[in-house]
């Protein structure tokens, strides 16, 4: 079709500012300190200041680990705040990031993990043997596992995968399987439990009244799409 305008400066503003990550950007400058997240199961609430630093320090991990622009992140989880890391911290890299339903067998799993070619792929422990026998049926592997363990199950992680963690000063754990998961569950992760709350501290509530306009926050239940 031929336009009867020159359409570039409106294609190259909106190509490259009406980006989802700009709009949630905008969210947290506007509602920092409100509650963006709620986690049922881990009984915590993130602001969206709180939200955001969580994001940046995945991000920086996985810059750390060589992941960069136009790079896939694959990951295979329950709708828990994972889900959501996973979604935003590649972007803030310029990585791609690749949802993949928990409800798909280990063959078609390994089918997307291979046509994508996935750089790091994250999976819920309580799909493990799921994403073990895709790893193996796939003709690529990813450089990066990530296993992310919320269940009271027993769960050992399999031999160089890498337990997700969250708190400041590090955002996955590297251990092997000779480390037992009930020790990781007991000592570490409780501490970093604790440690994840009050990783960033909300600020006061400006003065402007438009910053306290009503936002809606987002639960996480475990299965729930």
């Amino acid at each position: 079709m031929q336009l009867t305008y020159d359409s570039t400066m409106f294609r190259e503003t909106f190509e490259s500012e009406f980006t989802w990550l700009n709009g949630f950007m905008r969210n947290v400058r506007r509602f920092g300190y409100k509650p963006a997240v709620i986690s049922p199961v881990e009984k915590k609430q993130w602001t969206y200041e709180e939200l955001n630093a969580d994001c940046n320090r995945f991000a920086n991990a996985m810059k750390r680990d060589g992941v960069k622009k136009a790079d896939i992140v694959m990951f295979q989880l329950f709708n828990s705040t994972e889900f959501l890391f996973s979604y935003i911290a590649p972007q803030k890299l310029g990585a791609i990031g690749n949802p993949v339903n928990f409800n798909l067998s280990a063959g078609e799993t390994a089918e997307i993990m291979s046509h994508n070619r996935a750089k790091v792929y994250l999976y819920d422990s309580e799909i493990a043997e799921t994403a073990v026998q895709a790893l193996a049926m796939s003709a690529h592997k990813p450089e990066m596992v990530i296993a992310v363990h919320h269940s009271d199950k027993p769960f050992k992680l399999p031999e160089g995968h890498i337990l997700f963690v969250c708190r400041r000063d590090i955002y996955y754990l590297k251990t092997t399987s000779k480390t037992p998961t009930t020790a990781i569950r007991q000592s570490t992760l409780r501490h970093i439990s604790t440690t994840r709350s009050c990783a960033c501290k909300p600020p006061a509530p400006p003065a402007h009244p438009r910053a306290f306009r009503s936002t809606i926050s987002t639960r996480c239940s475990r299965r729930m799409m």
